[in-house]
């Protein structure tokens, strides 16, 4: 096969070299702008770890910020919290939001596997979800603020 390669590109003049060299630049240069896009619309949990142990009194997910998008666009998440894997019932989410922190308070069930997943919302275009990642409950520990329990 490549002594074949190395006998036919012999056989090109150097316009044909020039085309065939055009062609396969074209193609790198689409194929990396298109991944380029893929990449700043799908956000990617960075908390809880996959598979990470958490309290389930207090649950605080964070995600990666987009970069390489201009300042001018209006860029929000959703996040979804699941205990199925295809996300058919949502038992918990964040809308809209602008940071790239979400915060439940409400009680997750100790000792149990959740799925979360995000997605951005770019002027008004939604992207696809980002990969799911899971995490578990520990046993149920209280939270203490300054004014009492949670």
């Amino acid at each position: 096969m490549i002594s074949y390669l190395k006998q036919y590109f012999k056989s090109l003049n150097k316009r044909e070299i020039f085309l065939f060299c055009l062609v396969v630049l074209v193609i790198i240069l689409f194929t990396y702008s298109y991944f380029y896009q893929k990449a700043n619309t799908i956000s990617l949990i960075i908390r809880p770890f996959k598979g990470e142990k958490v309290n389930p009194s207090l649950v605080v997910f964070s995600y990666n910020k987009l970069l390489g998008l201009p300042a001018n666009k209006n860029i929000t998440y959703d996040l979804e919290v699941s205990e199925d894997p295809n996300f058919q019932i949502i038992i918990g989410n964040c809308k809209n939001i602008h940071d790239t922190r979400c915060t439940f308070y409400f009680r997750f069930k100790p000792n149990s596997k959740y799925y979360v997943r995000t997605r951005t919302i770019i002027n008004g275009k939604v992207n696809p979800w980002g990969r799911p990642t899971f995490f578990y409950t520990t046993r149920n520990f209280p939270i203490v603020f300054l004014g009492g329990f949670v």
